[in-house]
């Protein structure tokens, strides 16, 4: 029994042998620092568990600046959770900081082997979760430590926006300051 195959018995108790099948195609990778895992540009469709080690997940900016998204490290487990990251290309690299072990399993027969495990589907709604909360906290620090001159369209008195933002307006509208209007961006 892999590694893998143990984890995922471990999570997902019991483990129908449909998936018990599908998980036997994970690959162990072996990642020296730096090596990338998926490149901006390509399509998700692996499900990883890092077996030991870190993975970045980054974005890189217009020149060349990367952004830390996350960060994945023993025991993480993650996969392409949303149809627009398995459909189409990504816009973000993930790489290993560290020598790390991954187990790389095809998706497309992992997600059909697991799409009707109840166990499978709490632990995505669990996942989900955490992103959705994890993305409303990152926004809720950017709304507060942007410097003066971003937010002088901020009062206190204001409807609260997005993760608690207070704006001038909200909903934004076109002739909000925050928001240009569609002849200035066109121009």
């Amino acid at each position: 029994m892999t590694p893998l195959l143990r984890h995922l018995g471990n999570t997902l108790d019991p483990l129908p042998p449909a998936a018990t099948a599908a998980a036997q195609a994970a690959t162990r990778r072996l990642l020296g620092k730096g090596e990338p895992l998926l490149r901006a540009g390509e399509r998700w469709q692996q499900l990883w568990w890092v077996e030991a080690g870190c993975l970045r997940l980054y974005y890189l900016d217009r020149n060349g600046q990367a952004s830390n998204k996350n960060f994945h490290t023993d025991q993480a487990l993650l996969w392409p959770i949303t149809p627009a990251l398995r459909e189409q290309p990504v816009h973000f690299w993930v790489e290993a900081t560290e020598a790390t072990t991954v187990w790389a399993l095809p998706w497309a027969p992992w997600s059909a082997a697991v799409a009707d495990l109840p166990a499978w589907q709490a632990l995505e709604r669990r996942v989900l979760a955490l992103l959705l909360e994890d993305k409303m906290a990152r926004e809720h620090a950017f709304c507060n430590t942007r410097p003066p001159s971003a937010t002088s369209n901020c009062s206190s008195t204001t409807p609260t926006g997005p993760a608690g933002c207070r704006c001038a307006t909200w909903p934004p509208t076109s002739a909000s300051p925050m928001w240009p209007s569609r002849a200035s961006a066109a121009g």
